[in-house]
């Protein structure tokens, strides 16, 4: 009986040793493996943006997070250090809140959302046709007696509250819809802002920015127009936004209509 075991017992260890032992991972495939998961674990862990996303510095799929919570990932393989390296990634709890303004036009009647002064203001009208288009029209052109009529570029604005989770200070981006009969000669715009927290709304300190040169397209054609404006505005507070647009200095040969304007910012959902 003792024999019988111990050759069972021999027989098990013969077997055991025949078996292909366990193979070890190289140190150069432990170093691969370290590096992958530390590169993962970067793009995990984000970084503070520059702004939304600003001129934000990273490595190639690092991600980086505003202080409203919103997501962006550097999709640049050299590395990004510019805001047009990053991309959204759709994370956080932020969405880009518009405000649309433009005009209607009713069996005749003609209105525009915007705020106009008591003078030096454009006028809303229509464009005939059809089916004629609500403008707001800036009349202010060569032998159209501007010098007589405006003291100063006209102007209107308009003014919104900024929402819960915008980030102090950000971008507003605008999109102006335009068209004039004039294809060759550009109409200066001016934006300029202002910002009410509790201050009385109806004399705000306007700062302007950069002009932006506006040129009609061929057959009045509708063009579309983009920038952004920087403010010193916090969510909360009411933005106003002016636009007072010169058709005079480059010598228009007719009028500039805006057929619509939008303004944009980041906030929370």
């Amino acid at each position: 009986m003792k024999l019988k075991t111990l050759i069972t017992l021999m027989a098990l260890v013969a077997c055991g040793w025949a078996q292909t032992a366990p193979q070890l991972a190289s140190t150069v495939e432990l170093m691969q493996t370290r590096g992958a998961v530390n590169t993962a674990l970067a793009q995990i862990a984000a970084i503070a943006c520059a702004g939304t996303p600003g001129n934000t510095t990273g490595a190639y799929g690092q991600q980086c997070q505003t202080g409203s919570g919103a997501r962006y990932s550097c999709n640049n393989a050299a590395g990004c250090t510019v805001a047009a390296d990053w991309v959204g990634t759709g994370g956080g709890s932020t969405r880009t809140w518009t405000y649309a303004y433009s005009g209607v036009y009713q069996s005749g009647v003609v209105g525009f959302a915007a705020n106009l002064p008591a003078t030096n203001a454009p006028s809303p009208t229509s464009v005939v046709g059809a089916d004629p288009a609500a403008v707001l029209e800036w009349p202010c052109y060569t032998g159209g007696g501007c010098a007589a009529t405006y003291s100063a570029a006209p102007y209107a604005w308009w003014s919104f509250t900024l929402p819960t989770g915008y980030t102090s200070n950000a971008a507003i981006s605008y999109s102006i819809e335009s068209r004039s009969t004039d294809s060759t000669h550009a109409a200066i715009l001016t934006p300029s802002w202002g910002c009410v927290s509790t201050a009385t709304v109806n004399a705000p300190t306007w700062t302007a920015v950069s002009t932006v040169n506006i040129t009609g397209a061929a057959a009045s054609g509708r063009v579309v127009t983009t920038g952004t404006i920087t403010p010193t505005c916090a969510a909360g507070n009411r933005a106003l936004i002016k636009f007072s647009i010169n058709t005079n200095t480059n010598s228009m040969t007719g009028p500039f209509d805006l057929i619509g304007v939008t303004f944009s910012v980041q906030g929370g959902m």
